[in-house]
């Protein structure tokens, strides 16, 4: 294969995890959901996060948190929103190929319990 990283970025709930997971373990790469990797270095949830300093700032921490991954054969789910970071984007690219799951959105509705009280994006 000749991309280090396979990247998969899509709405929350278009299964980026569960397919990564699965791929990972197909072709022998580790796998890191970069949403449980900045749980992990802020030591709070997503949720929490989103409580405790807004939407703005949570972007800002996601963005930082994905520039700070330098990996190689691993296959990397990125939350919902990290497509708003250009940076984060451009450093994914760098080391891997982006794949985009797309999903209905009455599809995702179902999936998301909590859909009504995430905050936009933008």
């Amino acid at each position: 294969m000749r991309y280090k990283n396979i990247v998969f970025i899509g709405m929350a709930g278009s299964g980026k995890s569960k397919l990564g997971m699965k791929v990972a373990e197909k072709i022998g790469y580790s796998f890191i959901d970069t949403d449980r990797y900045i749980e992990s270095m802020e030591g709070i949830t997503l949720d929490e996060i989103m409580k405790k300093y807004g939407n703005t700032k949570f972007k800002e921490i996601e963005e930082k948190r994905i520039l700070e991954i330098h990996l190689c054969k691993y296959v990397i789910s990125t939350g919902g929103s990290a497509v708003y970071s250009q940076k984060a984007m451009e450093h994914l690219k760098k080391g891997g190929i982006i794949v985009y799951l797309s999903k209905e959105c009455d599809y995702l509705k179902r999936k998301i319990k909590n859909m009504g009280s995430r905050e936009a994006p933008l």
